[in-house]
Order: structure tokens, then sequence, then C-alpha cells
């Protein structure tokens, strides 16, 4: 009878714990911002609604600064303590159903610190790509804030190996933002001291910002959302990348120009020295790489300086990717150049070209990829014919860099991308 009496208090008490559990849905605390969600409207006209998705770190945020949220229409949804499963549960109701135009996610140094179990930095990393998964489903553009840096957890002193960490967590979000064109706001390098932590000055816990802190952050956000809701569609261009690095313009007549700053690229150094770049501006549109297509247009770089360049691009990921380049070379001869990228980059020179805009041509008939270019858009030069072995989905673009100038303006027009190849590979035609 004691076994049976005390087996039902067992069962009992198991049943309360997994009562009270479901009413804190995990952790994930739904009724924080459950009246304050209630009380917000739909988005009026032009007001580009902004919701941060966060921690302790922006719930603190808001409390130190609340007239920074008000007048640029941010909304702020941390809460302290959480970690990226616990926010996966409510972005749902705290950032889906408000609407906003962009989501900033900022989120992972919980999970370091395991605050709801042992640290798995590919699930940390999956529950992020769900959010950003769930914003772009309902047309909510997306930005990635980096961990904040830090060397220990006042709470958990016990977590070692802190720093790193929070590095190669850093390095895989920043890499994700780069595949996907979402705008990466770099907390940890603009903050971080020589330990890979905080000051005093910065975080008085080696955590937390200071007010201090949170000025340097609000300068960085600033910009990131000013890169991001100027993100729109260009043409037949759906999506950019890198573009916190450049400005795009619909010039008269359904011209495109893109302008890239100072020491912008895309290579991969396959000897040495080290160098590896992928930070030009692109602007992407997404192709299916089953069915033949003809992407083509006219270019007209400013060529200020070696290496300044107009240029179409083939884009899969980071490491994957194909540059077709109208560039000035080492004595300033306008040049064809072909960059051909699989983890490492060659780097192909082709003709000289005198004229100072030029045609550009890439055709696939789903087994080879051609390149071409011409000078009057009638009569077309091979540059190379590849095999074609890239994915199912692509991504064909139009961009513009500067490895070791100022910066550089390249024009486009003329913009095709048809469903039809070329009959004659080796003709262009």
């Amino acid at each position: 009878m004691k076994q049976i009496t005390l087996g039902l208090i067992l069962l009992t008490g198991f049943f309360q714990a997994i009562a009270q559990q479901k009413e804190n849905h995990y952790g994930a605390n739904l009724k924080k911002y459950e009246p304050a969600n209630k009380m917000i409207k739909s988005p009026t006209p032009g007001e580009h609604r902004v919701v941060l998705m966060g921690n302790s770190i922006t719930e603190f945020w808001v409390n130190i600064n609340p007239d920074f949220f008000t007048k640029n229409h941010y909304i702020g949804r941390g809460i302290s303590g959480q970690t990226t499963p616990q926010m996966l549960l409510r972005f749902r109701q705290d950032v889906l159903d408000l609407q906003p135009e962009a989501v900033v996610i900022n989120a992972g140094i919980n999970d370091i610190a395991e605050n709801s179990g042992p640290y798995d930095e590919a699930f940390t990393l999956g529950n992020i790509k769900s959010m950003a998964d769930l914003a772009r489903a309902h047309h909510i553009k997306v930005i990635f804030a980096s961990v904040h840096p830090a060397t220990a957890f006042p709470w958990r002193k016990e977590i070692t190996n802190v720093a790193q960490k929070i590095i190669d967590l850093n390095a895989k979000i920043k890499s994700y933002a780069q595949e996907n064109g979402f705008v990466y706001v770099d907390y940890h390098s603009a903050m971080k001291n020589a330990q890979n932590g905080m000051n005093p000055d910065m975080a008085a816990d080696g955590v937390h910002p200071t007010p201090a802190g949170y000025k340097v952050m609000e300068g960085l956000l600033q910009t990131a959302v000013k890169a991001t809701l100027s993100q729109q569609s260009v043409g037949i261009f759906k999506e950019s990348l890198n573009l916190g690095f450049e400005q795009t313009q619909q010039l008269a007549g359904e011209k495109i120009e893109i302008t890239s700053t100072s020491e912008t690229d895309f290579f991969i150094e396959p000897g040495t020295p080290p160098y590896e770049k992928g930070n030009a501006p692109l602007l992407l549109t997404e192709v299916d790489n089953t069915k033949p297509f003809t992407f083509s247009f006219k270019t007209t770089p400013e060529h200020l300086v070696k290496y300044d360049a107009g240029m179409a691009f083939i884009y899969v990921d980071a490491k994957t990717w194909l540059k077709f380049a109208f560039e000035a070379d080492e004595r300033m001869n306008k040049r064809i150049v072909t960059v051909n990228t699989r983890n490492l980059s060659d780097d192909n020179n082709h003709d000289a070209v005198k004229a100072a805009s030029v045609h550009m041509k890439i055709s696939s008939d789903t087994k080879v990829i051609g390149f071409y270019y011409s000078t009057d858009g009638r009569e077309w030069q091979l540059v190379r014919v590849l095999k074609n072995d890239y994915p199912e989905k692509i991504k064909l673009g139009i961009g513009a860099q500067s490895p070791v100038g100022k910066g550089n303006k390249a024009v486009f027009e003329d913009v095709r991308l048809t469903g039809e190849c070329v009959k004659d590979f080796r003709m262009g035609m």
C-alpha cells in the first residue's frame, strides 16, 4: 500500500512539473509581452517598423534609452536569460504578429552560457536560421547581430573557453548572413578588447553593455537598418549581397548604377600570402539551373585604379562562385577577366578592350556554361566554356568592386535574362 501511495505521489509530482513547464512554455515566457503586443496596431504607411529579438542585452537597452526605440519605430522584444530555442518558441507572437518591415536577431550568448542545457553550436545556429526562415516566409527583412564579446559569465563561472566559442559562433552567423544576403551587425569587433572580452567602460560586468556600450551599438544598428530597409527589387534582381557596403540606384532608362566602397572584392587567394574577401556589392536573382538560360547586359565601370571592375556573377555560396568582370589590370588596361572559385580562386586575364563599355553574356544549356563579350552587342567573342556542375538553384547577378581603390561606380544597362541558350557555344549566338 505504501508503495502505491508513494507511486501516486511521484506521479502527481511529475504531472504538476509538466503542467508548470507547459504554463511557462519551456522558459519562453510567452506572457511577458502579451499585453504590450495587443496594444500595437498595424504599421502605418512609411513607419518602417523594426523588431529587436534578443535577450537581456536587448531588454536592458529599451530601459536605458527608450527614446532611441520610440523615435526610430523600434520595438524591443528581449527577455533576460533566454536561449535560442526559447526565442524561437515566441518568434511568432513577438515578431511575426507585429508585422515589422525588418527584424534584428541577437541571440546565442545564453546558449553558450548553458542557461537551458549543454551548448551545441549546430543546434544554436539552427535555431537562429529557423527564425530567419520564418521572417523571410512572412516577407520580413532579416538583420543578424553578432554575439557580444565576453570572456566569462558572472552567473556561470564554470563555463570555459567562452571567448573562442563566441568567435566561432559569430563566424558561422556571419557566413550564413553573407550567403543569404542579410546585413550583419558586428558588435563584437567594435566592442572587444585584446582578450576578446569587453572593458568596464563597455560592460561593467563583462557581458551587459553600459550606456557607453549601447551608444556604440546604436550607431552600428542605425547603419544596418538603413542598409536593410533600402534593399529593394531592382529590375530582375530580387535580392542583394553586401548592401551595407554599397549604394544601388535605378537611373533613367532602366539603367542601374552600383557603387562599391574601398577595398571591396571577391577573391580567395590560392597561394601566399593568404587573402580572402567577399564584400563587393552584388544584385542577385535566383535561377533554375535545370533549365537553359541566357543572361546579358552592357556595363560601363569607372576604372579609376587597377582592379576596379563592373562584373557579372554566378553565386552559390561564399566558397562557390564565378566572377566575370570588365576590369582594369596592373597596367590600367581594361580587360575581360574571369575568376572561378571552388573554395580557392583561379584568376584568368583575357582580351584587352579599348572601349569604355562592353557587352557581356552568360549562357547555359544545362550541361555547359559559356561566357562571352562584345564591343557592339552584335559580334560576340568566346571567353571560356565550363561544365555546368552547379546545383539546381543558382543566383545570377551584377556588381562592382574596388579591391585597392577608394571606390568604383559601374553602370549596367540592357539587362536581360531569358529562358533560352545560345545556339552556337563557340560563336555566342
